[in-house]
């Protein structure tokens, strides 16, 4: 269940800084086997996803992180040489046939790792594309079938499975909602 509150209540409730506080943790503590996008319900503006956590084949132990300046179909964000620097800084390298920034993060992490990769977000969010708070940013998250150890052997969960992460406080967006 995610947090739904007015946009007038949770613009109260989370800045900036508080924000990024929630990514750091997110990134560090609930991404096994999942992956997050977050940005807004419109397709004119980019947005950051991570692939979280694998820890197994194919991509064990990897944190994929990523920042998508040009979304298709939407005009490029202005990447300034500062805000270059900032995302080389942090480990995120520029792929043009793509349109990104990438950042993957081999174990073992370190959450100096994950608070710059979400200060690097907050920065494209904010300075970027334009979001002027918290508040218009929405999320979408799904785990992957994942291998699970019993006392009785392994077995694979059989589906993609939406994954709501209410400690972001942001809003849940399903795709299909938007047709």
């Amino acid at each position: 269940m995610s947090l739904d509150l007015p946009a007038t209540i949770r613009s109260v409730l989370m800045d900036w800084a508080t924000f990024e506080e929630r990514l750091t943790d997110v990134l560090a503590h609930r991404l096994d086997a999942a992956v997050l996008l977050l940005g807004t319900q419109d397709s004119d503006k980019g947005f950051v996803q991570v692939a979280g956590r694998f820890t197994s084949e194919p991509h064990p132990q990897l944190l994929s992180a990523e920042i998508v300046t040009s979304p298709v179909g939407a005009p490029d964000a202005v990447v300034t040489e500062a805000d270059a620097q900032m995302f080389t800084d942090a480990g995120f390298k520029y792929d043009e046939d793509c349109g990104s920034w990438d950042c993957g993060v081999t174990h073992p992490w370190t959450d100096d790792s994950f608070r710059r990769i979400a200060a690097c977000w907050v920065h494209a969010m904010r300075d970027l594309f334009g979001h002027s708070s918290p508040d218009d940013v929405t999320y979408y998250g799904w785990r992957y079938p994942m291998r699970i150890r019993t006392p009785y052997g392994d077995r694979i969960s059989s589906k993609l499975k939406d994954y709501e992460i209410a400690s972001l406080g942001l809003r849940y967006f399903r795709p299909e909602e938007a047709r």
